[in-house]
This record gives C-alpha cells, structure tokens and sequence, in this order.
C-alpha cells in the first residue's frame, strides 16, 4: 500500500511539472519523462571532489565519451545522459507489426528511470536481471546467464555494467548466446578516449587505487574506445555501429542535455532511423 501510494505521489509530481515546464516553455527536456526543465543537473560535486582526491587524471574526465558533466541528471526523474542517449534510440526503433508480439527485450542491471520510460512506452516485452538489486526481474551475473536459453531476447540494453565484473569477455559472450540472430545489443561502457589501451586490474581491492586509475571506487577497468569495440566484436557480434551526433542532429543532443563527442554503441545490427 505504502508502494503504491509513494507511487501515486510520484505520478502526480511529475505530471505537475510536466504542465509547468510546457506552461513556461523551459529550454530544455528530458526525454525519458517528458519534463521541459531549465536546466539539467551538473556532475555532483562530491563526485568531482572524491576524483580529485584520489588523484584521477582530469584529462580523463573531460575525455570521457559519453558523459555531459554539466547536464549529468534530470532533475525531476534523475535519468543520466547516458539513460536519455538510450532513450533517444528506442524512440527510434520501428515498430513491430500488430500482428505479433512485441520484441522481447533483456535490461541488465537496470536504471529505474529508463526503466519506467521502457515499461509506459508498452514496445517491449521487457525483463531486466541484476545480481543484487531486488527491484530486477530475475537474479542472475551477467556473467553467467544460464536462466536464459540460447537465443531468448530480440534485444539487450547493458548499460556501465562491463566495468564492474572480473571477466567482461565472458560477460559480452554470455549477452551474446542470449540474443537472437538478427537482434541488437546497446552496449555501453565507461570509455576515456585519451587512452590508446584499456586501463584494467580485477584483482586489485583498495578502493582509493581503483578510484585513482579507473574513476570509481568499485570499477575494475577503463576502456580506450578501439578495445571496447574489439571486445564487443571478438565475443560474436556480427557488427558494432556508432550513433553519434550525426545520427540524432546535434539539436537533439543539446535539447535533451547530450554531450556532442557521445556515442551509442549497438551490436548486432540496429534497425533505426536516423535523424532528418
């Protein structure tokens, strides 16, 4: 009941503000839950000062390909840039024929604001899966999805997922044996684009030290983007494909609070329309 009502309240928030931000004609908007706002919020600056400390490299920071430091979060469902690039995507993606079911879709460790934006849209056939979040469909380590048949989703969303677990080419195989032939992947990743190589140690265990060379204290690598993008491809993907500012229109971007360097990196063959 409790939920329920917490729920309710949300609903009646959001729609508040949506009716303001149209009334007012606020600049900018956040696709996820249709809110116009006047700004987007910034990169916490805790975060930045925790960086600092550890001795992150700034250059890093500022080179990081899909991330708007100062348009970080909505402030009204605190979707990330990265949740409204995805968003941005699936709006894109062609519906099915009425005909038949919608395309079974596997989100692994999801956030709740894409989520909820995925579950209203009624498109997909949605599960999610995380190792310990209770709110996921199923439990399960992306590394070892043995609860999903070979071949079960039309289509994976892992999201700032590969960073955390020891062994991501096990991992990008497994969201490979689950996806259909013919079905596509989003796959994203912490990515530095100053790195010529991948900067990685999973057995290393002091937080401190792992926030100084990777950016956060529980990630076990940072990627240079053409290792990304090998790894992707050498798990069994028959394609990556980049989707840019050139795909979206670099309005789009700057609306929805997107940095113009971010990338949509999508496995498999995506069947989307670029922007006209």
């Amino acid at each position: 009941m409790a939920t329920r009502a917490h729920e309710l309240r949300t609903a009646a928030r959001t729609a508040l503000q949506r009716l303001r931000g149209w009334l007012v004609r606020y600049p900018l908007c956040c696709n996820l839950c249709g809110c116009r706002v006047p700004a987007f919020l910034p990169l916490p600056a805790d975060l930045l000062r925790e960086l600092d400390r550890a001795g992150f490299p700034r250059n890093l920071l500022l080179g990081s390909e899909t991330l708007s430091i100062a348009h970080y979060l909505c402030p009204i469902c605190r979707a990330t840039d990265r949740d409204r690039l995805i968003g941005l995507f699936l709006s894109r993606v062609p519906d099915g024929s009425a005909s038949l079911p919608w395309p079974k879709m596997l989100d692994v460790a999801p956030s709740m604001p894409l989520r909820a934006y995925i579950l209203r849209s009624r498109r997909f056939a949605y599960r999610s899966v995380d190792l310990t979040d209770l709110r996921a469909d199923d439990r399960a380590d992306v590394q070892d999805l043995r609860l999903y048949d070979d071949a079960t989703f039309d289509c994976v969303l892992c999201s700032h997922v590969l960073e955390h677990v020891p062994d991501d080419h096990r991992a990008l195989r497994e969201l490979r044996r689950v996806l259909r032939p013919g079905g596509w992947a989003v796959i994203l990743a912490p990515v530095a684009l100053p790195l010529e190589g991948t900067l990685e140690d999973p057995t290393l265990l002091d937080p401190l030290e792992r926030t100084r060379r990777f950016g956060q204290a529980d990630h076990l690598r940072l990627y240079a983007k053409a290792d990304l993008i090998a790894r992707i491809e050498s798990a069994g993907f028959s394609e990556v494909k980049q989707l840019d500012a050139t795909f979206f229109g670099l309005k789009t971007f700057a609306r929805h609070g997107i940095a113009a360097p971010s990338v949509l990196y999508v496995a498999g063959g995506p069947q989307a329309k670029p922007a006209r």
